[in-house]
């Protein structure tokens, strides 16, 4: 996404990232705007990982039942 959004920004266009906190480093010195609006990874991790095992093994996940729940 780095590049993309570098890219962006230095043809002129007004570049807004939204991210968690602790991933608004890696833009530092890129020609963008950085919102850290989202959680951090870890609390998302710590969030998603039990609902993510809830709905059953890779194979699971790849059906659209489980894209459903």
């Amino acid at each position: 996404m780095l590049p993309f959004a570098r890219a962006l920004g230095d043809a002129g266009h007004r570049v807004v990232v939204a991210c968690p906190p602790d991933i608004a480093g890696v833009f530092d010195g890129a020609p963008v705007v950085v919102e850290p609006v989202f959680a951090t990874m870890a609390d998302s991790a710590e969030h998603l990982g039990p609902a993510v095992a809830r709905l059953g093994g890779p194979a699971a996940l790849a059906t659209l039942t489980a894209t459903r729940r």
